[in-house]
């Protein structure tokens, strides 16, 4: 090879070399400023990537713990949140068959893909969005408990919530999504903790007796109250304005 061909390559080669390592460093420059901090760990002997945060919904704080091989968006933050929101609206206008991550992103006005960068699945993102809700409902009825009429304000939150269709959407996908199952599991459990001792300080302070026993009590109005809901949604309305009557005249006699 002649010593003026040798030279053009060396100069072409010095080139793409310089080319390359530009590209290299703003690559490294995008990932240390675009991306969030991390937390190396090592499950099972293999090294994996963790993200971890915390979230607060009304009082309390719960934190998430995730482990991935990938790269994960901060727990708690507004898109994060949004997400969460974005897919109530959806459950609560459209029902679970469009909760979609495409819909999602719709809605959001995102790439499809950011769905999953702040989520591993959909199952996830839908746990997380009941807990919310959940964490929501048990503060009303925290609230209600404490009234000066209990019993009266518990039976408000059960016949008028808004979100008693948005629990039955979620109550048909913990059918097949173990995670929310028992989310929903412990709501329900919690919820009906807090109408049985409410019923129970009531009977108690009055002095009276009931056939029926709080527990009972509680279940009964629950199911009475969503069943009212969903057939009004429906425009049924026979034998709603007896059993109201009927449930007014007990809540007279409770607080008598």
């Amino acid at each position: 090879m002649s010593p003026p061909f040798r030279g053009r390559v060396d100069v072409y080669a010095a080139g793409r070399l310089g080319a390359c390592l530009c590209l290299f460093v703003r690559l490294l420059a995008t990932e240390l400023v675009v991306k969030p901090p991390i937390v190396a760990s090592t499950i099972q002997g293999m090294k994996t990537v963790s993200t971890a945060g915390s979230r607060k919904y009304g009082p309390g704080m719960r934190k998430v713990e995730r482990t991935s091989t990938r790269r994960m968006g901060p727990v708690g933050s507004p898109i994060w949140l949004g997400m969460l929101g974005g897919a109530e609206k959806i459950l609560r206008d459209e029902g679970y068959a469009a909760l979609t991550s495409r819909r999602i992103a719709e809605v959001l006005g995102v790439k499809q893909r950011l769905v999953y960068y702040y989520f591993q699945t959909m199952d996830d993102l839908i746990v997380e969005t009941f807990h919310r809700l959940s964490v929501r409902e048990l503060e009303k009825l925290r609230t209600a408990a404490s009234a000066k009429r209990p019993i009266r304000e518990l039976w408000s939150i059960c016949i008028h919530t808004g979100d008693a269709p948005l629990i039955s959407e979620f109550t048909a996908l913990a059918n097949r999504i173990p995670g929310l199952r028992k989310e929903v599991v412990k709501f329900i459990e919690e919820s009906r903790a807090i109408q049985v001792e409410a019923l129970t300080a009531v009977f108690k302070r009055k002095s009276k007796s009931n056939k029926i026993p709080p527990a009972g009590l509680a279940l009964l109005a629950t199911s009475v109250a969503l069943s009212l809901s969903r057939e009004a949604e429906l425009g049924v309305s026979a034998g709603h304005k007896e059993m109201n009557t009927l449930i007014g005249e007990f809540l007279s006699l409770m607080e008598a």
